[in-house]
């Protein structure tokens, strides 16, 4: 069998294997649908599996590849697979953890919901603004803005999911929506800002009310808004790099343009792609195999010191004493491959292919155990407390880097994650002593999820007696 046909094949087996461990016990009623961790795992069906069909189906590689590079990528994900599934489902240590989270919530009375939305709006502003050059704000406006906005829009259309008939909320939602939909089609080329905003929509549906239906009637109730969110975000990627350097220009200007060619390329049938395509990133994993691991050495667990360096801005950085300042494995590979010079950029080089930079293969058992600790932990935290937005909301703005992670570059996505929980955290103990706490009852794991009677909820990713 050729190499081609290898990656074709394990792409679609891994399509289907995928998908039923995010369906299957969700089907079944086990678990949850909207969790992290299936957040993850849908965007490995992604950039694992619909990657290595792609790369099968075209046979690009950047560099060539020779014999046995296949069975290393397929070790590094059954590896990686391995190490997460056992963490996440085993170690009781994450579930005692979540456990201990008090069901402690702000009250969101009507203006404190204004109030979140007007403070969402202006931080999702200044993030866009000439702010980001001066050195300490804008590094924090690079880390924050994003997620503080969406975490406010989560409330805010969370709010107004479970109080339809209040036309204050649906009024506030609109507005806030629209100005991050701008705010996500100006700022840049990349789809995580406006792929964040939907899914936050999702999300806020799906634990509002949509868990406690049937799947068949959960799966109703979701058809058309994941439709719609495709195809925008489809048709956003198709138009996405039409207009060069559009920080530069008035933001309506450049999203007026964008928007008239994103609903002339919907309207041709040109948004008809992935709405998170990520063809090549088999192709650089193999790159980062050849590079990094047969014909050069490993930069060991940059990934991790990436991530505890980067709070500190790089104008700041003592490059002297501590040496350059970890930049992201996405700009250095082409660099090193010498398929870039100058200017920005950042290749989705995988997940295993990070773990070769980081030191070889092995690597991957840390990040499985590390996102099985962590995506446990927040799961149970929410499964525990889901009526309360701002959780939901936090999950929301982690969605696109957690759904786009198992792409890369991880180091960027795990700093942008962790911004979402610090950001998520300020905003409840800030709003809880603005506007009060409200202490939520607790929840009864043996309840039936598709019982819409029942207040009650089971836990994500326990099975229930």
């Amino acid at each position: 069998m050729t190499l081609d046909g290898a990656f074709f094949i394990f792409g679609w087996f891994y399509v289907i294997f995928g998908s039923a461990l995010v369906l299957l016990p969700w089907l079944r009623g086990r678990e949850d649908l909207f969790t992290s961790k299936n957040l993850f795992m849908a965007g490995t069906v992604n950039f694992v599996g619909v990657a290595s069909i792609s790369t099968g189906s075209s046979g690009f590689y950047i560099v060539q590849p020779e014999a046995g590079d296949f069975l290393r990528i397929v070790f590094g994900v059954g590896l990686l697979l391995v190490a997460f599934y056992t963490t996440y489902h085993f170690w009781q240590y994450p579930r005692r953890l979540a456990d201990r989270v008090a069901l402690l919530m702000p009250d969101t009375s009507g203006s404190a919901v204004l109030v979140l939305s007007v403070l969402g709006a202006c931080i999702a502003v200044l993030g866009r603004t000439q702010l980001l050059a001066i050195p300490l704000l804008g590094h924090l406006l690079a880390g924050f803005s994003v997620p503080i906005s969406t975490i406010c829009f989560g409330v805010v259309f969370w709010k107004w999911w479970n109080a339809k008939h209040n036309g204050f909320f649906l009024l506030l939602a609109i507005l806030m929506g629209l100005i991050m939909m701008v705010i996500a089609m100006t700022a840049g080329t990349s789809r995580r800002p406006l792929l964040g905003l939907f899914t936050t929509m999702l999300i806020v549906m799906y634990w509002s009310n949509l868990r406690y239906r049937s799947p068949l009637r959960a799966l109703g109730g979701l058809v058309l808004p994941v439709a719609a969110a495709s195809v925008i975000i489809s048709g956003y990627s198709v138009i996405r790099h039409q207009i060069l350097n559009p920080h530069e220009r008035n933001p309506i200007e450049v999203f007026t343009d964008r928007l008239f060619s994103m609903t002339s390329a919907i309207r041709e049938g040109e948004a008809t792609g992935s709405i998170i395509e990520g063809e090549s990133t088999i192709s650089c994993t193999l790159a980062c195999i050849d590079q990094y691991s047969r014909n050069g050495s490993p930069n060991w667990f940059h990934t991790f010191r990436f991530v505890f360096s980067n709070p500190v801005p790089r104008v700041w950085w003592p490059e002297g004493v501590l040496g350059e300042k970890p930049v992201a494995l996405g700009e250095v590979l082409p660099r090193d491959l010498g398929e870039w010079e100058t200017g920005y950029i950042n290749w989705g080089v995988g997940i295993v292919g990070h773990a070769y930079y980081d030191g070889g293969v092995w690597v991957v058992i840390i990040y499985g155990v590390i996102l099985g600790f962590f995506f446990r932990y927040y799961d149970d935290k929410m499964s525990h407390q889901p009526e309360n937005g701002f959780i939901l909301g936090t999950l929301g703005a982690m969605s696109s880097n957690i759904i786009t992670f198992s792409r890369g570059d991880i180091a960027t996505f795990a700093v942008d994650i962790l911004a979402c929980m610090v950001a998520g955290w300020l905003l409840m103990r800030v709003s809880r002593f603005i506007w009060g706490t409200v202490v939520l009852e607790p929840v009864d794991e043996e309840a039936d999820p598709y019982d819409i009677e029942q207040e009650s909820l089971p836990v994500a990713g326990v099975p229930q007696t």
